[in-house]
């Protein structure tokens, strides 16, 4: 089975979901624009991930934070993001090496949705306002990481 025919894991859709709605809320860009550099981008290494599905999980994603009051919530992106591509768990680290390094950057089933991405933020979010997780990093961005080349040079577009 090629890498094609593979689905995006879930934590790298996350940390692409955290991205569009970060770049969104920062930048002058479009979401439009944002969502579909990373499309075609994944799309070149994975079953292919709709537009309008990152369009649509990004925008959940940005609501989310209005409702929480979403002054800082490129913050909560960040350290959202930085948790997933790092942290399979709060305790347990991403391993971007060695011999079981390969199932890291592709599943063989689809085990992501824009609902659950946003459980996930939500939990989190929740995890962090009381204190139970803190791990995060302010200002960490997916254009910044080196481990997931393909990913870093999708991010570094626009």
């Amino acid at each position: 089975m090629s890498s094609k025919q593979k689905y995006c894991p879930s934590w790298m859709y996350d940390c692409v979901i955290a991205d569009v709605s970060s770049q969104f809320i920062n930048n002058p860009h479009q979401i439009s624009a944002i969502a579909n550099k990373y499309t075609s981008g994944l799309s070149d290494h994975y079953t292919e991930i709709s537009y309008e599905e990152l369009v649509r999980s990004s925008e959940e994603v940005i609501q989310f934070l209005m409702t929480i009051g979403g002054s800082d919530g490129a913050d909560l992106l960040s350290n959202f993001s930085f948790f997933r591509f790092y942290y399979i768990s709060k305790t347990k680290k991403r391993n971007f090496k060695g011999v079981r390094s390969w199932g890291v950057l592709s599943d063989t089933t689809r085990s992501y949705t824009g609902v659950s991405t946003l459980k996930l933020l939500r939990a989190y979010y929740y995890e962090q306002r009381s204190g139970t997780n803190q791990i995060g990093c302010l200002g960490w961005k997916l254009e910044n990481q080196p481990e997931v080349d393909f990913l870093h040079a999708m991010a570094k577009r626009i």
